[in-house]
């Protein structure tokens, strides 16, 4: 008897290029580096650019993680998306951003089996 398993083939992150230090945190409100430091051990953070969105980071940390998998998008049974994000349609914009990039639309239901919409 065969017993179905699930493995981690790969995983993947990605930051957004720009990068805000706490000098440059300091221009805009009252701190300092050494306060933020002392307290949090914070030196920089990245910082999403205008109209660069969560799902747009989730993509890139999705293609990272196929890559380092070395596994086709079409194989992959299940994605798991960790965010800090508070908003909950973040996560389903990804998805669906996802599915459409790499697979036809497909509804699927609860039993597992799927159909194209009519």
């Amino acid at each position: 008897m065969s017993v179905p398993r699930s493995v981690i083939t790969g995983v993947g992150s990605y930051l957004p290029k720009k990068i805000v230090t706490n000098d440059d945190l300091s221009k805009i409100v009252d701190t300092s580096d050494e306060w933020i430091v002392e307290r949090s051990g914070i030196r920089q953070r990245h910082m999403a650019e205008d109209g660069e969105k969560t799902s747009d980071l989730a993509l890139a940390a999705a293609k990272a993680a196929l890559a380092n998998a070395g596994v086709d998008a079409q194989e992959i049974d299940l994605i798991i998306m960790v965010t800090t994000t508070v908003l909950p349609l973040i996560c389903r914009r990804f998805v669906l951003a996802l599915c459409l990039a790499y697979r036809p639309p497909t509804i699927f239901s609860r039993q597992g089996s799927s159909k194209m919409p009519s």
